[in-house]
């Protein structure tokens, strides 16, 4: 027995002996692998859970033109974003180190975009009904993978659209004169109701569409972007007081209710750029860093590590195992083998 014990503490077992009875156990701290990774498992959960709870994550997306000043959402009107200026740069086609892949791709590649922002917080003034006041807290250029970052919120460059269109023009004609009578001009961002020309001449929009399109013969739009717009007018002059409709848009000009006295001119167009940004806040992101690492942690204590426990009873003269895995039935086996030379076992 002793022989025995001096061998299992060479073999950094931690022996225990009483009245002539060996139990020797070596990795107990492999057989708790399974409740640390549960441990981990439930603090991951949790934080999944916690992104369901308002202020705890946000990953959301917003549009602003150039010169706009937006609201940032999910911020309950505390914090404004002007987009003061959006610049892209693009690699340069004459570099012989880029030329080959720009001419692959067949068109210019943007070597970084940025939108110039100019962050604002609103402050209230204290008076009831007066407007609060955006007070300037940070200039910063918004690159990719270079956020805004404040109060726990990030902005990141996402994307971004050139040349959209911003405003048209229109002059309401006499067909038969061409005399014009008055110009106006529409944003499409939001368009008024209607256009006082002066002299009893005005123009109202009955209908908008941003991106026009025909949905099962009814004329509906794609989405809230102006890429194709098509107004319905209603054009009222002293001469057509009851008013006359026509359906103008980008080489478009059509009259539904028949022949109509007067018409609308398109004179002019305006574009801008428009920079999509990236709105992110997550204080879950640590929780789920420690669940993860957690669970890690415990997947390799009841992995990597394997508990051996001998017992030796003195007065049976019986050698007792405890498997807990059963390929560790190999090694034990192997380590009887050398050092007690036991005799291969039956494996049951």
């Amino acid at each position: 027995m002793k022989d025995i014990n001096q061998k299992l503490k060479q073999k950094k077992y931690r022996v225990q002996y009483e009245n002539g009875n060996i139990l020797a156990e070596k990795n107990r701290f492999a057989r708790w692998g399974p409740y640390v990774n549960h441990i981990g498992l439930i603090i991951f959960l949790i934080g999944c859970m916690l992104r369901y709870f308002p202020g705890m994550y946000v990953d959301d997306h917003m549009w602003i033109r150039e010169g706009e000043t937006a609201e940032i959402p999910h911020t309950d009107g505390q914090f404004y974003v002007e987009n003061e200026q959006f610049i892209i740069e693009v690699y340069d086609e004459e570099h012989e180190l880029y030329r080959e892949a720009l001419n692959r791709a067949e068109g210019a590649i943007a070597s970084n975009y940025q939108t110039n922002a100019v962050l604002y917080e609103r402050q209230d003034t204290g008076v009831i009904g007066d407007d609060a006041e955006l007070v300037e807290i940070e200039r910063f250029p918004i690159r990719v993978n270079d956020p805004l970052k404040f109060s726990g919120y990030s902005l990141y460059q996402m994307d971004y659209r050139l040349h959209e269109l911003g405003s048209m023009s229109f002059t309401l004609e006499h067909k038969e004169t061409g005399e014009h009578f008055g110009q106006f001009t529409i944003d499409l961002s939001s368009p008024q109701a209607e256009y006082d020309l002066g002299d009893g001449y005005r123009v109202g929009i009955r209908e908008y569409f941003q991106d026009f399109y025909m949905n099962n013969n009814v004329p509906s739009t794609r989405s809230n972007v102006p890429n194709n717009p098509v107004f319905i007018f209603e054009m009222f002059t002293p001469e057509t007081p009851e008013g006359e409709v026509s359906i103008v848009g980008i080489q478009t000009n059509h009259e539904p209710l028949g022949e109509n006295e007067y018409k609308m001119t398109f004179v002019d167009v305006e574009t801008h750029h428009v920079t999509a940004l990236v709105i992110r806040k997550d204080y879950t992101f640590p929780l789920l860093i420690i669940g993860g690492v957690i669970f890690m942690i415990g997947l390799i204590q009841g992995s990597y590590w394997h508990i051996d426990v001998f017992g030796f009873n003195k007065s049976t003269g019986s050698l007792l195992l405890q498997v807990i895995q059963i390929k560790t039935i190999y090694r034990y086996e192997r380590i009887l083998m050398k050092y007690w030379m036991v005799p291969k076992f039956l494996h049951l």
